[in-house]
């Protein structure tokens, strides 16, 4: 029996629809364990033009666990600063362990300052807050993780409280194999790109599934089906080129050192670049565990991290400003009837984080709108959630 067995042999879902259905999820075994990364004051990050750096934090996190044991099969979410994984007990010391190394580079590399937390579950049952998970098959490469229960978002306050915040029991060496950060920002297709995340409020839970797939309806029938939508559309992706981009994954791999180090990483990842453009202009029959690179732009698509549900239903969309603000005033009249909540980023490009994992044929390119996208839409929903408690 593998450690991961719980997971990896629950019922495959083929859509984020099936997602809002409280039946398709298992409770997780109380001895599991909920590891957490957040960016402290991402918000002056992004603010600062550095959003992408945040979102490859969160990245880091995942690929860091991940490459401890060999694949991608576990589940995770990434919430644009910052990730949420659930690890069996057996793993979940090393697991926090990698999570600080990683929180290290990330600091060395780019200044931020990152939590790292983690939780058992039976600690968040106590609570009344249970933590359940569903498995939806999206691809060939890419299985998502659908998260639901009040666990998941008690674990976030309780780590940006300081509450699961504690100094590492061991020292483990992080590795970033299969991180990369070499696509430039997507310019949307359709004028603007939008970040959006709804909250069901309804506490009965057939109700808020209800509500949810209102939502969705709203998106499909507004903004268009989950393939026009998409924000990473074949004909606008575009490798980087300037070497300040460039060093963002080389600062990643050369875990924040600079001078011959930082060189050798850059010098790579430029070789690297040119023969995947070669590979995709001449279409050269090379694959790479299991990944058959002339088709590189096609595999960011049908592998992209476009919508999710984490006890939240979170979407980016290429959208246009016309069908963006339809859109808006129909959630608006939800949520003044107060059956959601919701935050939305509005931009006009997209940005996209990398897993490809170096030992297995699996993927996941993480997408947020540019900006500070998911994190900026998260800061608009929690002031909406403190002025709703304030005139209680």
């Amino acid at each position: 029996m593998s450690d991961f067995d719980f997971f990896e042999n629950l019922n495959e879902l083929t859509s984020l629809a099936d997602a809002f259905d409280p039946e398709r999820y298992r409770d997780v075994p109380a001895d599991w364990v909920v590891l957490l990364t957040d960016v402290v004051n991402s918000t002056k990050a992004i603010r600062d033009g550095r959003y992408k750096e945040v979102n490859v934090a969160g990245a880091v996190a995942v690929v860091s666990v991940s490459n401890l044991f060999g694949h991608l099969r576990f589940p995770y979410v990434f919430g644009g600063d910052g990730a949420t994984m659930l690890v069996p007990p057996v793993h979940a010391a090393s697991c926090e362990a990698v999570l600080h190394d990683a929180a290290a580079t990330m600091q060395a590399a780019f200044g931020l300052v990152v939590r790292v937390g983690a939780v058992a579950v039976g600690e968040l049952i106590a609570e009344n807050a249970p933590v359940r998970v569903a498995r939806i098959r999206l691809s060939e490469r890419y299985v998502q993780a659908a998260l639901d229960g009040a666990g998941v978002a008690l674990a976030e306050d309780w780590l940006k409280s300081g509450r699961l915040e504690r100094e590492p029991t061991s020292s483990v060496r992080a590795s970033t194999a299969g991180f990369s950060c070499r696509w430039d920002e997507i310019p949307s297709t359709s004028g603007e790109t939008v970040a959006l995340i709804v909250e069901a409020l309804d506490p009965i839970e057939s109700a808020r599934a209800a509500t949810l797939q209102e939502a969705v309806f709203l998106v499909d029938r507004i903004v268009g089906s989950p393939e026009t939508r998409n924000p990473v559309a074949e004909g606008v992706q575009r490798h980087i080129r300037k070497r300040n981009a460039i060093d963002i994954e080389a600062a990643v791999h050369a875990r924040g050192a600079g001078g011959f180090r930082r060189l050798i990483e850059r010098t790579r990842v430029r070789f690297e670049l040119r023969a995947h453009a070669l590979i995709m202009r001449f279409r050269l029959p090379v694959t790479r565990v299991g990944k058959y690179l002339p088709d590189g732009k096609i595999h960011n698509i049908v592998n992209a991290d476009v919508q999710k549900f984490d006890g939240r239903l979170k979407m980016v969309l290429a959208c246009s400003t016309p069908a963006r603000t339809s859109l808006e005033a129909k959630l608006s009249a939800l949520e003044a009837a107060d059956r959601i909540r919701y935050g939305i980023h509005v931009t006009d490009r997209a940005i996209m984080t990398c897993l490809i994992h170096a030992e297995a044929p699996e993927e996941v390119h993480f997408v947020d709108a540019a900006d500070g996208g998911y994190a900026q839409a998260a800061a608009q929903l929690k002031a909406k959630i403190r002025a709703a408690h304030l005139r209680r």
